[in-house]
């Protein structure tokens, strides 16, 4: 490349640059003085630990039973009944489902066997069934042809799981219980039967759960009675109207501080928030946790309403590392990380990307994890600017190998890695460059309103849906980028020759790739600006 100027100063303008990038501070949370890459890690690592402590106890990946996808789970009916001193869960539910084939009769339900099944019943009496290690098989009452629904309830009793090997946790903070779930990504099964898997939403489901009086107890969607039984419990009945996948189910209960907030949309419109604080974190939560209707309003311009306006949204705290995106109550640490404001956002953010839309399997977490991350990004550019924006993107700059698309799920930490996180977040950035930003926020309005709208989608669906809104050919963008290795490495090289005929400059600009692994060549625009 070669230009002619009577001066020329150049600056090269790639979207890989590396750029310094000082600590962010947002406010007087000591986590908030991480970078967004240490952030991620940190949330990263407290799922990849959980989930390396369970493939250590099942030595592969937990069985995703072949006879579960003949049959689709349409409701749940969830009675748990929380002996807290005991550490027991006394459960009863009431799985609906409809067949997926010609002639089913038998089921095959996720159940750990630590937990002791004590009967299955059906309304014309009990159903034969046999446990195994992982798992319970169900001969039904007869045999169901394609689209006829049944149901039957299993009832049980035990102690969850524990060592790690664990989605439900009985744990003390100042001498008060906390008891709290966290299923992400197979575990919901170690404390409830279910079909255990992202890619199959039960449409709806009943929620009752029964504690002591001393306690409060929070969980999915909305909250539409609490009754005395009269004994020293109280039992809370939870309703949730849009679908669900078994990990966002949450049961989180202590001796909870509540207190509302709202969300204001339309001319007179609004939706409550629900906050679950330990008492201790009363007063600092109310000036942390209070961005929430703002951060609202921010992502439901970007990317369509919040998806669960007719329940609510909130946040619980509980004794899990980090935070989880529990459908409509997000789940939070109680140190200061999980009143941190980027941490409030990511979390929040995956109620559109992660909840309301979620990865088909577990190759695909970069569609929930790359897309919240993103949207801390694009928050930060709404609330403080372009500059900000790009100065935020900068903290996410992967320089690691491995491919954002997980090959290998075996690898826990493939699957919760900063990869997922920050080069996906990467990804999304640079096709928003790609495309052009109309055409990107296009894109992410057909999203939000597609078919996959509270549903599930894997990577090739996203990208033909990114075709087909752009009206370009993609697939050489995502074959570099979420299936390829590493970045683009950039060597340029630039000469300033004069012309003593007119007393001018001939400039000379070279660029090379320089990187050594697949791709050799990154099919990339790359913006260069000529200053004189």
């Amino acid at each position: 490349m070669k230009k002619r100027y009577s001066k020329a100063i150049f600056l090269i303008i790639g979207f890989f640059a590396a750029v310094s990038l000082p600590s962010p501070i947002f406010g007087d949370n000591p986590s908030d003085s991480l970078t967004p890459m240490e952030r991620h890690r940190i949330m990263g690592q407290a799922k990849a630990e959980r989930l390396s402590k369970l493939r250590t106890a099942l030595a592969v990946q937990p069985p995703f039973l072949a006879n579960q996808i003949q049959f689709d789970v349409t409701y749940y009916r969830i009675i748990l009944r929380v002996d807290i001193p005991g550490e027991m869960l006394h459960g009863d539910v009431m799985i609906v489902a409809q067949s997926l084939i010609d002639d089913l009769d038998t089921v095959q339900i996720d159940f750990d066997s630590t937990m002791a099944v004590d009967s299955i019943i059906t309304e014309g009496g009990s159903l034969n069934y046999t446990v195994s290690r992982y798992g319970i098989t169900i001969a039904l009452d007869k045999s169901y042809p394609r689209n006829l629904p049944f149901s039957f309830w299993i009832h049980y009793h035990g102690h969850p799981a524990s060592g790690g090997f664990q989605g439900f946790a009985f744990d003390t903070r100042n001498g008060f219980p906390v008891v709290s779930s966290l299923s992400e990504p197979y575990l919901a099964h170690t404390w409830w039967p279910c079909k255990d898997r992202p890619d199959d939403k039960a449409d709806s489901l009943d929620i009752f759960i029964t504690c002591d009086t001393a306690f409060f107890c929070a969980s999915n969607g909305q909250l539409v009675d609490t009754s005395r039984n009269g004994d020293g419990t109280w039992t809370f009945n939870y309703q949730v109207r849009y679908p669900i996948t078994t990990y966002l189910f949450s049961v989180a209960i202590s001796n909870y501080t509540v207190w509302k907030d709202w969300y204001h949309y339309g001319s007179s419109d609004s939706m409550v928030i629900i906050n679950h604080v330990y008492p201790d974190q009363d007063t600092y939560s109310r000036t942390h946790w209070n961005i929430t209707p703002y951060a609202i309003g921010v992502f439901a311009g970007l990317f369509g309403q919040y998806p669960f306006l007719t329940e609510k949204y909130g946040h619980a705290n509980f004794e899990w590392a980090g935070g989880m995106e529990h459908q409509t109550v997000t789940s939070m640490t109680g140190t200061s990380f999980g009143f941190s404001e980027p941490v409030v956002i990511h979390e929040l953010s995956h109620q559109w990307w992660g909840d309301m839309i979620t990865c088909n399997n577990w190759h695909d977490i970069w569609l929930n994890e790359g897309f919240a991350s993103y949207s801390e990004a694009l928050y930060y550019e709404v609330k403080q600017g372009e500059a900000f924006y790009h100065t935020y993107m900068a903290g996410m700059n992967f320089t690691g190998g491995g491919t954002i698309y997980i090959y290998d799920t075996t690898n826990v930490w493939n699957i919760f890695g900063n990869i997922v996180y920050d080069k996906a977040a990467w990804m999304l950035h640079m096709l928003r460059h790609i495309v052009g930003d109309s055409t990107f926020f296009d894109i992410l309005h057909t999203y939000y309103n597609s078919p996959y709208k509270y549903r599930d989608i894997t990577s090739d669906q996203f990208i033909n849906l990114c075709e087909t809104v752009s009206g370009k050919e993609l697939d050489y963008f995502f074959n570099e980028w979420l299936y390829g290795t590493y970045r683009p490495s950039y060597i340029w090289s630039y000469m300033s020759e004069l012309d003593l005929s007119d007393n001018k400059y001939w400039t000379y600009f070279l660029i090379e790739q320089g990187q050594t692994t697949p791709p050799l060549v990154f099919s990339m625009p790359l913006d260069i600006r000529f200053t004189s």
